[in-house]
């Protein structure tokens, strides 16, 4: 009996004892070598081994093990030189989050696949390393710093990658459904045929990453991408390739959303070239150079793909031929994709691009019939169609607004080679050219012919230059009235509630879009608007950034005598919350509320504070409006509005 309560008493310590402890090595006390240490942990709990600062000339496998192989004194100090002879560090026997490297140097790997790191079938945590000057060796070499494939799902964060090369992805490669999250690194300085900084042909996710002066003897000299990645809010600058993409090249379902792309020069496509079905939103695209496409070349065919760029900041890039902001081609129709798909280039906002020898300063529209709706198009400039060049394209042109625009034919828009676009619910106003100030119709080896209707040009139609066999089908709804913009010499082109554009569209204009160009709803009243803005409930400022002491410029339209309260909240909500008022986007608790006071009988309110100077420089300040009184069942929130102080 009592032998028999001793065995239950040991089996009750055995299953009720706590988890033994994870153990700790250290290299070189306990193991001379990282890979001694790696081969010899039992790893039962998640070992640790801590390697102390110096020079390790190895190369090292994992081994499938859950253990964190992490520098004591950072990656400055704690080198793994692979001396050239293979991957420096391998993830190959399917090793997930819990097999960490992090805090070294990873160099002088040389490998067919992954000079640096090399993950097949494996999702290791790859954080806070430098990686640097490893290669991929052949003619057919992937992945000079990190290799990931056969459904690689690494999680790489807060390295620094440069002077790394490979033939495709001298950076980063990945593919075969391979899933990486590739976050907060700095990827400079490396060089490729293909994809110089990242190069991804799988379902990763490429977010808040730096990625600069990359050099792609091809294409993609920051990024190269397809099949169904997601690269957002990444600061893309500096990088080339020398035919395509000097920032980003993408197609199949790319997602290019949130994204800084500056100064990335390249023959086609200076910050992005683009194929088939991609998704590029809410970027900032500016100061990219390139032959033709300054901005984005994008370029399409039938069966693959409708593609959409929307609500972009497009602004100063350069082409040496057509297509300054925008460079589109596509040979693909609405029938091509089915009755509800239709490629479009909706709500961006196209300011001082430039074609310096071509056509199109801010679009140029070849072989094409996508939707153009919502956009403002604002000082640019080509030889022909300063705001836009259709030729051989016949684009249903809805609600967007041209001004300032400057071209030798067409300050606003031109069209040639059996071009016949619909143009319907837009402004043309303040373009110049020599000949046709707002539009020109050219005969250039065969007709043109341009529908217009509800729409607002500019000295009517002696602002429109014709050739001799084209023709203008001037429609119902025209005006010849000063739009009355809020402040075109601060490019605020918003309209009054007084404007001749308030409530003078056509509600069954083509493809009549469903928002603005800043996102707000079309057909605000009963009657759509003309011009890329609708007046409506809407927060915003004039300027881009704010230093402390500045005196800032807030507006607010809407109806008269509503009464607007203005609250700073403490950071962003991502998604916003639904509420009885509409979406709050602000975190809450709210940091500040402030009543400016109701809406004047001209619709639109506006306010002068002053930044204050207890505010940091390099943060953001989300601020929403409340209009109405809370509690009351009409009260609504407004946009969000982002004050950058700098």
């Amino acid at each position: 009996m009592l032998r028999v309560s001793y065995v239950f008493f040991l089996l009750f310590c055995l299953f009720s004892a706590p988890g033994q402890a994870a153990d700790t090595y250290y290299v070189p006390d306990d193991f001379l070598k990282i890979q001694d240490a790696i081969s010899n942990v039992l790893v039962t709990n998640g070992d640790i081994i801590y390697v102390r600062s110096g020079t390790y000339l190895e190369n090292i496998n994992f081994l499938g093990k859950a253990i964190t192989v992490e520098s004591e004194m950072g990656p400055s100090l704690t080198i793994i030189d692979g001396g050239q002879s293979s991957n420096v560090v391998r993830f190959e026997n399917g090793e997930n989050t819990d097999s960490v490297l992090e805090g070294f140097t990873i160099k002088n790997g040389s490998f067919y696949f992954g000079g640096g790191i090399y993950c097949f079938g494996a999702s290791p945590t790859i954080y806070n390393n430098i990686i640097s000057r490893n290669s991929g060796s052949g003619s057919s070499s992937r992945g000079g710093g990190i290799y990931c494939d056969n459904s690689a799902s690494p999680s790489i964060s807060s390295n620094i990658l440069f002077g790394n090369s490979a033939v495709d992805g001298g950076g980063i490669y990945c593919s075969n459904s391979s899933s990486p999250t590739i976050s907060n690194n700095t990827i400079f300085g490396n060089s490729a045929e293909k994809g110089a900084g990242i190069y991804c042909r799988s379902t990763c996710l490429v977010t808040t990453n730096r990625i600069y002066e990359n050099t792609a003897s091809s294409a993609g000299g920051g990024i190269w991408c397809q099949d169904a990645p997601v690269v957002d809010k990444n600061v893309i600058y500096g990088n080339t390739a020398d035919f395509e993409g000097g920032g980003v090249w993408c197609s199949e379902n790319t997602t290019i959303s949130r994204n800084t792309i500056y100064g990335n020069p390249s023959d086609k496509g200076g910050g992005i070239y683009c194929t088939d079905s991609t998704i590029i939103s809410e970027n900032e695209i500016y100061g990219n150079p390139a032959n033709a496409g300054g901005g984005i070349y994008y370029s399409g065919s039938p069966g693959l793909g409708v593609p959409s760029i929307e609500h972009n900041s497009i602004s100063a890039n350069m082409s040496y031929g057509s297509g300054g902001g925008i460079y589109y081609y596509n040979t693909a129709t609405s029938g091509d994709q089915g009755s509800d798909a239709y490629p479009s280039i909706l709500g961006n906002t196209l300011f001082e691009n430039m074609a310096i020898t071509g056509f199109g300063g801010g679009i140029y529209c070849y072989y094409a019939a996508p939707i153009i709706a919502s956009n403002l198009f604002c000082r640019n400039t080509g030889l022909s169609g300063g705001g836009l060049h259709c030729y051989h394209a016949s684009p249903t042109i809805t609600n967007n607004t041209f001004y300032g625009n400057q071209a030798d034919y067409g300050g606003g828009l031109c069209l040639e080679l059996f071009s016949s676009p619909s143009v319907s619910n837009t402004i043309f106003w303040g373009d110049v050219a020599t000949n046709g100030p707002e539009v020109a119709l050219r005969y250039n080896t065969a007709p043109t012919t341009l529908n217009i209707s509800y729409s607002d040009v500019q000295q009517g139609q002696s602002a429109i230059f014709i050739d001799p066999g084209c023709t203008l089908n001037w429609g119902l709804g025209m005006i010849d009235t000063d739009p009355l913009f809020l402040a075109e010499s601060e490019d605020d082109f918003h309209i009054s509630l007084s404007s001749p554009c308030h409530d003078a569209g056509d509600n069954a204009a083509p493809r009549l879009p469903e928002s603005d160009f800043e996102q707000d709803l079309r057909i605000a009243n009963d009657q759509v608007d003309i011009g890329a803005d609708e007046f409506y409930l809407h927060l915003y400022h004039r300027g881009d950034t704010f230093s402390p002491g500045d005196r800032m410029t807030i507006v607010v339209t809407g109806q008269p005598q509503i009464y607007v309260t203005l609250s700073l909240g403490g950071g962003v909500l991502d998604p916003p919350q639904p509420t009885q008022y509409g979406l709050l986007y602000l975190l809450l608790p709210i940091v500040r509320q402030e009543n400016i006071g109701a809406i004047p009988s001209n619709g639109v309110l506006i306010t002068k504070p002053f930044v204050p100077q207890v505010a940091k420089p390099g943060k953001d300040y989300p601020v929403q409006a409340l209009f109405g009184p809370t509690g009351s069942p009409d009260a609504k929130l407004s946009n969000l509005m982002v004050l950058e102080v700098r």
